[in-house]
């Protein structure tokens, strides 16, 4: 029996992630956070049919065949590709107080933004210590799933490391000709990405 995404979608049926590097149509499987949810708070049985995604435009149907410890194998039923996204927004976002940034995070990602910059300028409160940072960094990548898993999105935004915006970058933005201010320039983006470093470095998966 051939299923149907969308009415699936219309009977609201919990949408899961599959990493990229994980998704593999003849064998998709739940694991670690995505499975503990599965098993532990929906309380997803065997035989129940599920939709699954992997932030890059694959989607698919599957019905749980398994349910392990920590892990959830799926049996394939149907799959679609999702066309890209026509362009690409990325947000460069300076970090503010409290837990604003995670709701900034999730409305850009409902918002259909493709990446986010997290900042650090001169003028920002928040100091976050390089320990600090890896957690806060994949803590709003959580969120940026929870929110694409609600919302029905085939697409995840990537949420980039930590990023400390030298001061003269500022400058750039702000060059002027005959007192108005200009619109920067592709030129200009180049080099403030050339300027923009990460507070720490990515671990190795």
């Amino acid at each position: 029996m051939r299923v149907h995404l969308s009415s699936l979608h219309a009977m609201q049926t919990h949408r899961f992630f599959i990493r990229p590097e994980s998704w593999s149509p003849d064998r998709l499987e739940l694991d670690q956070d995505e499975a503990h949810h599965c098993i532990d708070v929906i309380r997803a049985t065997v035989g129940q049919r599920i939709v699954v995604f992997n932030g890059r435009g694959l989607e698919a149907v599957a019905e749980i065949s398994g349910i392990a410890k920590s892990r959830v194998q799926l049996k394939t039923l149907q799959i679609s590709q999702t066309p890209s996204l026509p362009c690409a927004i990325t947000l460069a976002q300076a970090i503010p107080k409290g837990k604003n940034m995670e709701l900034i995070v999730q409305k850009a990602t409902e918002l259909g933004v493709s990446k986010i910059v997290p900042l650090i300028s001169e003028r920002t409160v928040v100091q976050v210590e390089p320990d600090e940072a890896e957690k806060k960094t994949e803590k709003w990548r959580q969120i940026v799933i929870e929110a694409g898993k609600e919302i029905g999105l085939e697409y995840r935004e990537d949420v980039n490391d930590l990023t400390r915006l030298h001061n003269d970058c500022i400058g750039w933005c702000q060059q002027t000709r005959g007192g108005r201010r200009r619109a920067p320039t592709q030129r200009t983006f180049a080099r403030i990405a050339e300027c923009a470093r990460p507070t720490h470095r990515r671990k190795p998966a």
